[in-house]
């Protein structure tokens, strides 16, 4: 695939999720790392979700993936800067809602290694 159907393939997932969002309404993925890495960088759900609409191609690190939990799917990841710190979002669009399964910095990588993201 060229970097230019890439590029299109990114930013057909970002119109789709954000359109599925802001219609639906973005659900945060209950889980202990993402409200703790929201805390940590001292941000508020609303914040984490304009945070997310702000995502462009260019914040693109990997995807389409397949969920590891063998729900249906796809999910791809970004990185951006928030408050001087680089974090991770992953993005799943299934076939109902739009869920931030993943946000927080990168720092956390290595903290959560075989334990619950």
């Amino acid at each position: 695939m060229s970097a230019c159907e890439e590029n299109d393939q990114i930013g057909n997932f970002l119109k789709r999720f954000k359109a599925r969002m802001t219609a639906d309404e973005l659900v945060f993925a209950n889980r202990k790392r993402n409200l703790d890495g929201i805390a940590l960088l001292g941000l508020t759900l609303d914040e984490g979700e304009r945070i997310i609409l702000d995502l462009t191609d260019m914040n693109y690190s990997s995807g389409p993936d397949e969920d590891h939990n063998g729900t249906r799917g796809e999910t791809w990841t970004f990185s951006t800067g928030v408050a001087s710190r680089n974090i991770r979002i992953k993005l799943k669009l299934d076939e109902r809602k739009a869920i931030c399964i993943l946000f927080h910095p990168l720092e956390f990588e290595n903290s959560f290694v075989g334990g619950e993201h």
